[in-house]
C-alpha cells in the first residue's frame, strides 16, 4: 500500500472553512486527520498552529493542541512542551497536550520527564491541587525502563509535595508493570509482526 502525504491547506477564517485534502471531515475525526498530517509532514505543525488561533471552538483548539503531539521530530515535541506552558494554552488544557507528547514513541516520555525538571517551579503555581497530580501522572508514568524510573525517583526524594506520595507511588507500579511488559512479551510482538509482514509479501 503506497503512502498517501496529508497537507493541510489553510483558506477560510476558521478551521470549518478550511480546506484539507481529505474533504468534508467527520468531526470525531478531525483529531485523528490532525495527528497523522503532521506526523507524515512536520511542514504542517505551523499550520495546525494557525488552524487553532483561528478555531472559534475551545474544543476544537484543544483537538489540535492535541495533535501537536504526534509531531515526528524531537525538536518539535520539545517545542510543543514549550507551548503548553505558554500564556496561550489554559492550565487545564497544557497538561492534555504534555500527555500527547508524553505517549509519542519518539523519545516523548523522556522529553516529558526532562521538561519537568527543567521546569518543575513554573509548573508548581501554573498547576494547582488536582492539575498538579495530574500534571505529576503525566510526566512519570509513561516511562518503560529502569534507568529512568531509577532517576525519578531519586529526583523526588527531596522535592515531594504535600499530597504526592499516593500518586508517585502509583506511577512507580504503573512503570514496573510496562517494563515487565515489554521484558516479557516485546521480543515475541516484534517477532509476530515480522511473521506477519513476511506472509503479506
Amino acid at each position: 500500500m503506497r503512502k498517501k502525504q496529508i497537507s493541510l491547506q489553510i483558506s477560510g477564517k476558521s478551521p470549518r472553512e478550511s480546506c484539507f485534502s481529505v474533504p468534508d471531515i467527520i468531526t470525531k475525526f478531525r483529531g485523528l486527520v490532525y495527528s497523522i498530517a503532521i506526523r507524515n509532514d512536520p511542514s504542517n505543525y505551523d499550520k495546525l498552529l494557525e488552524l487553532h488561533d483561528q478555531a472559534d471552538l475551545h474544543e476544537e483548539r484543544v483537538r489540535i493542541l492535541r495533535s501537536l503531539g504526534a509531531a515526528p521530530t524531537e525538536e518539535l515535541l520539545k517545542r510543543t512542551l514549550d507551548f503548553s506552558m505558554s500564556g496561550t494554552v489554559r492550565a487545564q488544557d497544557g497538561i492534555a497536550v504534555i500527555d500527547a507528547v508524553a505517549v509519542n514513541r519518539n523519545k516523548g516520555a523522556e522529553l516529558c520527564w526532562k521538561f519537568f525538571t527543567e521546569n518543575h517551579e513554573k509548573a508548581f503555581f501554573r498547576y494547582k491541587g488536582i492539575s498538579f497530580i495530574l500534571l505529576l501522572t503525566v510526566v512519570t508514568s509513561h516511562t518503560t525502563n529502569r534507568e529512568q524510573l531509577q532517576s525519578i525517583k531519586e529526583w523526588f526524594q527531596d522535592r515531594t509535595q504535600p499530597g504526592t506520595a499516593r500518586t508517585l507511588a502509583q506511577s512507580y507500579e504503573a512503570i514496573e508493570r510496562n517494563i515487565a511488559w515489554l521484558e516479557r512479551d516485546s521480543r515475541r510482538l516484534e517477532q509476530w509482526f515480522i511473521d506477519r509482514k513476511l506472509t503479506e509479501n
